[in-house]
């Protein structure tokens, strides 16, 4: 996943491009931390509201699940 923002028109608007990836440090079960690489942006999301976030928690319990 990659740290972009688009308009409309499909043009760039903000994000510096880098790769986004799961903190799990400093967040709790119900909310899910995501950072970027390159710029250290950080956002907590809740997967009740947020479908992004239910699909990266459905990803890290079959990560789990698998034993990796």
């Amino acid at each position: 996943m990659w740290h972009r923002r688009f308009n409309r028109n499909g043009e760039q608007i903000s994000g510096c491009g880098g790769r986004i990836f799961v903190d799990r440090a400093f967040s709790s079960e119900s909310l899910l931390e995501i950072a970027c690489v390159e710029c250290g942006w950080r956002k907590m999301i809740d997967p009740a509201k947020n479908a992004l976030a239910r699909v990266l928690v459905r990803a890290e319990r079959k990560f789990v699940n698998a034993g990796l």
